[in-house]
């Protein structure tokens, strides 16, 4: 037992002299390290100056940063080997210091990169002219450029995208394409019989370029319309002929017939102030536009804002919800709601389907016809609500299912959810 004791105790002496042996010799290496890799300096480093040194984005441009900074520290030593080791430590410090700065710098230019395709996809669904998309400069014959220098085109890109957004030409696509032709047929044949795809299709898809405007969001009530004829001294042409369009019983017809003395002043029974004018000629209409600086819209620019960018079917969505307009289905008497008494649109437009169709400045070859959007609460169809479908009028109907809205033309586009006008 003693023997096997002390011939461990043999073992154990041994091995404590093997790692004295190599503390020793690691040691050695790092006052060698020390010696002619840190303290082999002129002069000592004084903290005042070590405080001052370049800005540590500037010294991070440099790939070779910890030898640059080694040098500067070298040329700032006042006496040979003689700076202490806490100076030492900082320089590896400062060293890694760098390289958390160049990793924070990549993941910057990261999100930079992905703020641009964000933006850039944005630009492309809402159709914005006159922007290119080619990143190629950010490459360059020397290889790729370094990190900053990525950062900063690429902000400059954004910033460039952003401004297009604003205030470019919009390339926009309304109407319908063949299967929502085929779909509003058959929508159509629920509420009648009489019904025909040669309805529908000249709702087939055409390309628009639009400038910045905006719509408003509620149509021309008649308490503003009679602030017009009253400072401009205005007659509209209902007024001048003596007669007007009402639209007959059953509404399911959707006939209009002639009739002597109604005009725009007594559409309505009772208090009509908040309720939207009607009995308006697209003449009518335009001057109004006129003097409030603003003009009527173009059928792609109501198109436009009805679907937002998502092509709607419907002013509220997809799917047909007769909940959402003023609109009826039967042959009962339809009244007039005031403007806005129904929900908004995703853009915070107002009746943009039901109560009065809508002018538009949109003229057919002959120049003797105008588009009308919107259906109004005399229109027994629901496929007739839907946005993409075009009424045509001639320029000089007038009738108490169509009033109208104007558009102002801008700067740059308005935002997505415009403040309701008062």
């Amino acid at each position: 037992m003693i023997e096997a004791r002390w011939g461990g105790g043999s073992r154990l002496k041994s091995k404590k002299g093997v790692a004295m042996f190599a503390n020793f010799v690691s040691i050695g290496l790092l006052g060698a390290l020390y010696y002619f890799g840190i303290a082999d300096r002129s002069e000592t480093i004084e903290i005042s100056e070590v405080t001052s040194m370049p800005d540590i984005a500037e010294l991070s441009r440099d790939e070779n940063n910890a030898s640059t900074l080694k040098k500067k520290i070298q040329s700032t030593t006042t006496n040979r080997r003689q700076a202490d080791f806490n100076e030492a430590r900082w320089f590896f410090g400062y060293k890694k210091t760098l390289s958390t700065i160049v990793r924070s710098e990549a993941d910057s230019l990261e999100t930079k990169i992905h703020s641009f395709r964000v933006l850039a996809h944005r630009a492309q669904v809402l159709g914005v002219e006159d922007l290119s998309y080619d990143m190629d400069p950010l490459s360059n014959d020397e290889g790729s450029p370094h990190v900053e220098t990525m950062y900063a085109k690429y902000s400059d890109k954004i910033a460039e995208i952003e401004n297009a957004i604003k205030k470019n030409k919009r390339r926009v696509v309304v109407g319908s394409n063949a299967q929502q032709i085929e779909n509003a047929l058959r929508q159509c044949q629920l509420y009648s019989q009489e019904c025909d795809k040669s309805w529908y299709e000249d709702e087939l898809e055409r390309v628009a370029s639009l400038r910045p405007f905006a719509l408003d969001i509620t149509e021309v009530t008649v308490s503003q319309f009679k602030q017009f004829v009253d400072q401009y001294k205005y007659v509209t042409d209902a007024e001048m002929r003596g007669t007007s369009y009402q639209v007959a019983k059953p509404y399911s017809d959707y006939a209009v017939i002639s009739k002597a003395a109604i005009n725009w002043r007594n559409t309505y029974a009772g208090q009509s102030a908040s309720l939207p004018v009607a009995h308006v000629t697209l003449k009518d209409s335009s001057s109004y536009c006129v003097s409030v600086q603003k003009r009527l819209p173009t059928e792609a620019e109501w198109e436009y804002v009805a679907g937002s960018q998502k092509r709607l079917q419907y002013p509220w969505g997809q799917q047909w919800d007769e909940s959402k307009l003023n609109w009826r289905k039967d042959n009962d008497s339809v009244h007039a709601k005031p403007v806005a008494s129904y929900p908004a649109t995703e853009l915070g437009h107002y009746d943009l389907a039901g109560g009065v169709s809508e002018w538009t400045s949109t003229k057919d070859p002959s120049q003797s016809m105008a588009f009308i959007k919107g259906a109004s609460r005399f229109d027994t169809n629901a496929a007739n609500t839907r946005i993409a479908v075009r009424r045509l009028e001639s320029v000089d109907y007038s009738g108490e299912d169509v009033g109208f809205r104007c558009v102002k033309e801008l700067e740059s586009w308005p935002d997505l959810v415009p403040q309701r006008q008062q």
